[in-house]
């Protein structure tokens, strides 16, 4: 199964593993904005694990403009990341972009968010061009799912002991013990 684009490893690991002053680093990540996509995508990586949330308007106008999709791709994950509220109508609005890296990655990041709930999505995912999209898109549906049933469970299995303890101390309304009363 296909993964999201990722720089090299070492890029990475230099920027966990670093002694470099923390805000130098930031200002020189900053700068890598500008620059071409390689650069960028390390930027942006850098910049979400430093959670420095001032670039947003530059990552979104990344998101909207560059013409490469693995750099819109890490835009919209470091934007998943640090801005998950905002993040969701971006995520929706990627899975009708033209890449198929754009919107595996958006299936991923919406995965990630547990944001499966509406029929509409599911049908988008899975009726891509793209079998790695939809293939990614069914499992994460099929997760969604079990996700759902199994919170549904377990909720009514709660309000069922709720009922029984209600019933067992045969509650008038008045009671304060009973969870109906309270």
């Amino acid at each position: 199964m296909r993964t999201a684009w990722r720089p090299p490893s070492g890029a990475l690991a230099f920027f966990e593993n670093t002694s470099i002053d923390k805000r130098r680093l930031n200002i020189r990540l900053r700068s890598l904005l500008h620059h071409p996509n390689p650069n960028v995508v390390t930027a942006i990586d850098g910049l979400r694990k430093l959670e420095d949330r001032t670039v947003r308007d530059r990552v979104v106008e990344l998101l909207d403009h560059d013409p490469t999709g693995f750099v819109r791709a890490h835009a919209l994950i470091y934007l998943r990341m640090l801005f998950p509220d905002a993040a969701l109508p971006l995520l929706l609005d990627a899975l009708d972009d033209a890449d198929g890296t754009l919107r595996f990655t958006a299936v991923d990041q919406l995965d990630e968010l547990e944001q499966f709930t509406d029929r509409a999505t599911f049908e988008r995912m899975l009726n891509d061009p793209e079998e790695t999209v939809r293939e990614h898109g069914s499992t994460a549906a099929i997760f969604s799912i079990i996700i759902s049933l199994t919170l549904r469970a377990r909720n009514d299995r709660a309000r069922t002991r709720r009922l029984r303890a209600a019933d067992e101390t045969r509650c008038r309304g008045s009671d304060l013990s009973c969870p109906w009363c309270r």
